[in-house]
């Protein structure tokens, strides 16, 4: 079983930079899987345009929702749009408008992204299949013996986070 030392090292996962304060000190942790999410985010950004929110281009929420994430910014939880969601079996979402991002907590504030979709794809009743792909990725990792934070709540995987 890997230690995430280990898994940057070899370059199976990365460490995500906060592109808008590249110099900022980050208050999360944010991983991503080489190169099956990052090809996920980059094949989605190159294909699809923003249609829930026409006025921010889907790198531009993307930017932005990993922003969010890392400047430690409180991530707002009204009841019509969940940003942070517990999907099933650990596998969270984080989402914008256009944009679906799934993967698990290793710790609070420490998100590893395991795939992403646009979010017309997801919504078209493939929800189970990205839940699927993540599980699955985050199985294969084998980061930690695989384990994860449990807890459906997101104060379970997340500080500096409300509901109203």
């Amino acid at each position: 079983m890997a230690t995430l030392d280990e898994l940057l090292e070899s370059k199976r996962i990365e460490e995500v930079d906060d592109v808008n304060a590249p110099d900022a000190r980050k208050k999360r942790q944010l991983y991503i899987m080489v190169p099956e999410a990052s090809d996920d985010i980059a094949r989605m950004i190159g294909q699809h345009f923003a249609t829930w929110n026409t006025s921010i281009a889907i790198e531009e929420q993307v930017i932005g929702l990993f922003h969010d994430y890392l400047s430690g910014k409180c991530l707002h939880h009204p009841e019509d749009f969940h940003v942070l969601r517990e999907m099933e079996d650990g596998i969270w979402e984080l989402k914008t408008d256009d944009v679906r991002v799934f993967g698990w907590f290793i710790s609070k504030d420490e998100f590893v992204i395991a795939t992403a979709a646009y979010a017309d794809l997801a919504k078209d009743g493939k929800y189970a299949s990205f839940i699927s792909t993540a599980k699955f990725r985050r199985r294969a990792l084998a980061l930690n013996n695989g384990t994860f934070v449990k807890g459906e709540e997101p104060s379970n995987v997340i500080s500096n986070f409300r509901t109203t």
